[in-house]
Parts: C-alpha cells; structure tokens; sequence
C-alpha cells in the first residue's frame, strides 16, 4: 500500500489543480483525485468549498503540488502567494528521488541577515553574481527584522555557508563573526552528507558508483545536534575519538509570556512574540552551542518544533515537572553540557538544577537585562511588551538587598512575605533607607506616597525588581515650581573628568552646568538636577555651588563619577544682582588656613571661592 501524508492544502492551490492540472505523471495523478476527494469531503460536511482542508497525499503528489505552490511565490495575488507560504511549510515532509531537491530548514540570525541583500531589494534584482536556483530559495525565504529562515536546497546552503566562512576571518564586526562560525558549525557537517549523496547520485566525486545509504527511522533523542535543530538527514554515528571531546555547549532561553494566537502548531520560535524572548534569541544566535527554549509546558524544546498556544507559568498549574526536564537532558546526553541561560530569575534557577554550573550572565530587571542583551547582538535594545507577565518573575529576597544604602529610592513590585503564597498581582512600591525606623522599611505606593506596608530589613519578601515609574518626581518635591524640577533632554554619565572646560590652576573661569548627582554601580538614574558653578579651589578638587545662591552642593574630583548635562545657552544667564547684607557683628572667628586661601588661592576663581567660605563660616560657623 502506498504511504500517504495528511496535510492541510490551502483551499486556493486545491482548486487550482482541480480546475487547470491535466494529469499526466502518477503524481499529478493522485494530486488530483487527492483534492477531488477534499472537495466532496467539504460537500459532505456542508462546508464551502474555500475552506482549507486536510488531504491524503503521497510523496509524488507532495512533491507536485510543492513546485505548484513555488511557482505562486512571484505572483501578484496576496492570497497566492499567501496561500504558497503556507504549503511550503511541508517542504521538509517531502522525500525526493533526486538529493539536489533535499532540503534544509535554515535560520539566519539578524547579524548575517543584514549583510545578505533581502530578496525584496532592488540590489538582489540585479545582483547577477547570485545562481539563479540560490535565488529561487532564497525568495522562499521569510526576511524580517530579527533575522531570515526557510527551508533550502544544498546549493543555497552551500552558498551560504561560503559566505559565512569568509565572514568568519575578515568580517570587522565581532557579533557577525561569531554567529558567522556558529553558522558554519551547525550547517557545515548536513551540507557535506546531501552532498555526497548528490556526488553518488550524479556518478561523480568519491561516492562515485555507491548507491545512496537506505533511510532510517525518524530519530527521537539519538542525536543531540538533529533533535536541537530539527534539520537535515540523521547524522551519521562517527567513530569514537582517541581524545576526550570537550565538552557541548548548549545555550537555553527561557520562554515567553507573550505567544502568537495562530491555531494549531507552528514552530516555538515563531510561537512566541515577546520583545524579551526576542532579545534573548538574538542574543543565542551569537553564542557558541545551539540553543534550546525552556518551555513551561513542553521541557526543553528545539526551535523548530511545532507547539500549540498555551498558558502555563513555570512552576505553576499545568508547568511540566523538572523531573520530566532532567529525562529529557538524560535522553539528549547532555548532562555534562557547558550551559548558558539567558532568561530570568526562575529559569536560571531550574537550569542550575540540571546545570549546577550554568552560566547566567543576565542581571538585574527586565529593562536591564534587556539592554545587557542589546550589547550582546551589539544592537537597539528592544522594549519590554509584556510587563504583566514576563516581568513578574518573582524572587525570593532579603528585603536589605531592595533598600539602596543612601538617598536613591528603589522600586519592585511587592508580592508579600516569602513564608506566605506570592501575591502575583502584587503592587508596584518605592522605598528608601532615609525613611527607614529602627529597621523597619515603609512600602510607599510610586503615584499617592501613601505607606502600602511595612517591612523589616531583615525580612524574605517576595519581589520582582524594577526601574522608577517614567516621570517620577520625589513626593517632597512635588508642587515645586517647574524650573526646580528641570530635568534635561540629554544627560552623561561619567568621571567628572570628562566634562568639558573644566577650570584649572591656570584657567580660573566658572562653568555652568547641570548637576544630577552622584553615579555609580547600583545608582543607575539621576535623582533630580540643580544647576551649578564649578569652580577649581585647588589640590584636584572642584567646588560645585548652587547657580543662584552660590552654596556649595558638592565638592568633587576628577576620578568621582557623576550625572551632568549642558546648560543651555538661554539657560546659562547671571542671576539678578541681589544686594549684598553685611555679616552680623560679632560672628563667628574665621580660621586661618581659610583667611589664607582667600588671600593667596591658586586661582581668581579660588580666591573668590574662599572669600565665601569665610563670610560663611563667619556667619555660621560651619
């Protein structure tokens, strides 16, 4: 009996054949009864006769109605070439006589992307240098912004392969030499296999005269490298080497709260849509190893295998159990991998479960990470789209690891006490160790001010860290007038010595700018801006005073780092002049190493500067 397929045939390609194939090969031949059965089918049903429906096909009716649905990729109809996509998703269920036809699912990152001229340019239209049958495949082909993916003949995986070994000696780009190398190590050894039997096919090369090795079962777990990406024929099992090999590396992302609602199953990387899930994707694709998705349903998944929409947290109802994980990594021989996860905090957590050395070089929020991620593919960090499910990645911590050790207020959202259930729908709060008592950290809610709860310092709570709400202003600075609360278009961060025109022991000018505090490695944002003088007062140091007061607000050295900004021209304006008061009598005694400075400063500016520290002093005594 003959082997058939069942596979879905868009409703545009069925009536086509019915309506304009006349019969002459086998396969035609059973193309068609194959969709004259589908259209009775549907009469049956009392369905319309434009409903997609599955059919029985064999391998020569598959392969028949595959160069039908080719020939609509130049066509003008949308729902053609709509319809063509969708049947070309089979390619790889096709088996045929000929291995110049065997095809290979590749995936080009968005790093190899970019150098390859897209088929939609007017440059590939002309580029001439590119074989007409690389072409063909390569307008099969989807092109997006994250990368390109299809499923090609071996001439065109070949071509790309020639590309990315010379990228990989002189591409200037670090990013595109990597996922150029990681390219030729998945692609290269598939390639060789269909070409050689192409070389046997032909008569041609060494396999010259060997008829082609008999197909075996579809593999399981057998081979780590097939089952990962689910592509090209079942590699061949090689001799044991006389070194130990090193060790596999494996990166794992975790997967995303956000999913596309297609129907059915479509690839995993296609299933999930998420920015954060994307990021990291980009991010794999220039690692070393190939990648796998942590799914909380399905365990470990290849990107290419085809899942359905779900709903499932990890670790909640439904998630898979990490006993069923660890069999899966058991069956894939991959429980010596060197491992990279790249995915939040309770990913990382079960990867270590299975990994006790994974690598996890992620920190931080969503935000940051996401921006960690950005330097990895060496690109635009995206936006973090799914703030109410991917974000709330919840952590167990220490409630002295959320407070910030100074006047910066810190932002997570608040599940609860850890010796309690998470509260998954937990608030969004700010605190601050200045406002701290006895140990104990008040819960401010970002947009009232109003005390949500109390927590000691010394507590477990339940928390998922985050960056301040866009456009927070302190509560005690609220209702201040609007220049009080400038906040630049563009701000640095850096050592203080890299502001331009400083003064020195030889330029005694005073330069405004705008000062917003303090940087360093866990104070990630400016608290407010105050626009100030600086002025050089001598041995390294730099006074920094309030524009129109002339208090001093902070003194600084060159290596001290900071957030500053360029006033404005129609910003940087004297002050009005304000009628200077004679010192109360009797004030108090200025010291003497002061009343020298003022008089013998390195500088006019430092003079100057002295001169107020003593009428300061002389008034306050501080």
């Amino acid at each position: 009996m003959t082997k058939t397929k069942t596979l879905r045939v868009p409703a545009q390609l069925r009536k086509h054949v019915t309506r304009t194939v006349k019969p002459k090969t086998q396969g035609e031949r059973e193309l068609v009864a194959a969709c004259e059965a589908g259209a009775r089918e549907l009469e049956r049903q009392g369905r319309n006769n434009m409903n997609s429906i599955d059919l029985e096909l064999t391998n020569e009716a598959l392969g028949v109605v595959l160069k039908l649905a080719r020939g609509w990729l130049d066509s003008d109809n949308g729902n053609n070439v709509m319809a063509a996509k969708s049947m070309l998703k089979f390619e790889l269920e096709y088996e045929p006589d000929d291995p110049r036809e065997i095809r290979h699912l590749v995936k080009l990152p968005k790093s190899l992307a970019g150098e390859i001229k897209a088929p939609y340019t007017l440059e590939f239209k002309k580029d001439k240098t590119i074989p007409a049958d690389v072409k063909a495949d390569m307008k099969g082909m989807s092109w997006t912004s994250t990368g390109a993916s299809g499923r090609v003949r071996n001439e065109a995986l070949g071509w790309f392969l020639e590309k990315a070994r010379y990228w990989t000696r002189i591409h200037p780009t670090p990013s595109v030499q990597r996922a150029a190398k990681k390219f030729v190590t998945t692609y290269a050894e598939p390639y060789e296999q269909t070409e050689r039997l192409i070389n046997g096919y032909l008569g041609t090369g060494e396999d010259e005269g060997q008829a082609p090795e008999p197909e075996k079962a579809d593999p399981t777990f057998e081979t780590f490298k097939e089952l990962i990406h689910g592509r090209g024929p079942e590699l061949e099992e090689e001799e044991p080497a006389a070194i130990e090999p090193e060790r596999k590396r494996l990166v794992v992302i975790a997967c995303g709260g956000k999913k596309s609602d297609r129907p059915g199953k479509i690839p995993a990387d296609e299933r999930y849509t998420g920015n954060y899930f994307r990021a990291c994707l980009m991010a794999a694709e220039v690692m070393d190893g190939p990648t796998m998705i942590l799914s909380a349903k399905y365990g470990l998944l290849p990107l290419t295998e085809e899942i359905e929409n779900y709903d499932v947290k990890w670790g909640g109802k439904g998630s898979i159990r990490l006993g069923a994980v660890r069999e899966q990594v058991e069956a894939l021989g991959l429980e010596d991998a060197k491992v990279t996860v790249l995915g939040g905090e309770r990913y990382v957590t079960a990867a270590r479960q299975l990994w006790p050395d994974a690598e996890a070089p992620l920190k931080g929020g969503i935000g940051q990470q996401l921006k960690q991620l950005a330097e990895m593919y060496e690109g635009e960090a995206l936006d973090d789209d799914e703030p109410e499910t991917l974000a709330r990645q919840w952590q167990k911590l220490r409630m002295s690891e959320l407070v910030s050790w100074g006047d910066e207020r810190r932002f997570f959202y608040f599940g609860g006490l850890a010796k309690q259930d998470v509260n998954e729908n937990g608030p969004l709060v700010g605190v601050k160790w200045s406002e701290s008592n006895g140990g104990m950290n008040y819960l401010k809610d970002p947009e009232t001010g109003t005390v949500v709860d109390s927590v000691h310092s010394m507590s477990n709570v339940w928390a998922v860290r985050a960056e301040a709400p866009e456009g927070f202003v302190e509560y005690e600075d609220r209702g201040k007038p609007a220049d009080e609360l400038y906040w630049p278009e563009e701000y640095s961060r850096g050592e203080f010595r890299n502001i331009p025109n400083l003064p020195s022991r030889g330029r005694s000018h005073e330069p405004v700018i705008w000062y917003g505090g303090k940087a360093g490695v866990n104070i990630l944002k400016p608290k407010g801006w105050q626009k100030v003088r600086v002025t050089y007062i001598g041995e390294g140091k730099y006074d920094l005073s309030d524009f129109k007061t002339r208090e001093s607000v902070k003194t600084c050295t060159l290596p001290n780092q900071v957030f500053w900004a360029r006033v404005n021209e129609d910003q940087d304006q004297e002050p009005a002049a304000v009628e200077e008061t004679a010192p109360p009598k009797g004030g108090y005694e200025v010291p003497a190493n002061f009343l020298e400075l003022a008089e013998e400063g390195n500088t006019d500016a430092a003079k100057r500067y002295w001169k107020r520290r003593c009428e300061e002093y002389r008034r306050t005594g501080k």
